[in-house]
């Protein structure tokens, strides 16, 4: 356990210099519910290193336990910035398409963009949906 920890916490100091050398970071966001029930937000990180490598590094992921408004969602992201010393570099957030998504991005007067993989997905979703013989195959398989 204790050489998971210090490895987690080089790690962590590793990406921490690598970021604060760039001049810009991207940040993506998702929230997801465990089978427990408990929700879940995490924060990625999407930069390019002083050798112009495409970089992604997770920044955490938090117990959200508090409502999802928009207020909670920016209150928590503006602590991980903090905590990463990012605050002034992130130059856009990646999410869903959800409004307080979207409105926690304003909040923070960050640029918003919708993910589009997102987007596909739902939209691949709702297609196959209408689909009577992909439900039915659907239904058997589970």
């Amino acid at each position: 356990k204790e050489m998971i920890t210090q490895k987690y916490e080089e790690e962590g100091e590793r990406v921490k210099m690598e970021v604060q050398k760039t001049v810009a970071v991207s940040r993506t966001a998702d929230m997801w519910t465990s089978v427990n029930m408990e929700a879940y937000l995490a924060l990625t990180c999407h930069y390019i290193n002083d050798n112009m490598q495409l970089c992604t590094s997770v920044l955490g992921v938090q117990h959200f336990p508090q409502n999802h408004t928009a207020d909670n969602l920016a209150q928590v992201k503006r602590g991980m910035m903090d905590d990463w010393a990012i605050t002034n570099k992130v130059k856009c957030l990646v999410t869903d398409a959800a409004p307080n998504m979207v409105s926690c991005a304003r909040t923070l007067q960050i640029r918003h963009s919708v993910c589009i993989a997102h987007t596909i997905n739902l939209l691949v979703k709702k297609s196959c949906d209408q689909i009577p013989a992909l439900t039915s195959i659907r239904h058997k398989s589970r």
